[in-house]
């Protein structure tokens, strides 16, 4: 019984991340369609940077912990 809590709370935690990875993915492309980030150029480069260093992390836990080979 414990395991299942542990599993689905990892589980609901992992899906929470993975939600707010799409939506702030999804605000980069509105942002950079609309041309807010040509007046915003410090915004730009944090949001980009996040994005890429989420991304990167991500791929690089994978490759460690979940076999993922490239």
């Amino acid at each position: 019984m414990r395991v299942t809590i542990w599993f689905c709370t990892i589980l609901f935690v992992s899906s929470l991340g993975l939600l707010g990875y799409v939506a702030c993915l999804f605000n980069w492309i509105t942002d950079y369609q609309t041309g807010y980030y040509e007046t915003h150029e410090l915004e730009a480069g944090l949001e980009s940077g996040f994005i890429v260093l989420y991304t990167y992390l991500g791929v690089r836990f994978g490759i460690r912990h979940i076999n993922m080979r490239l």
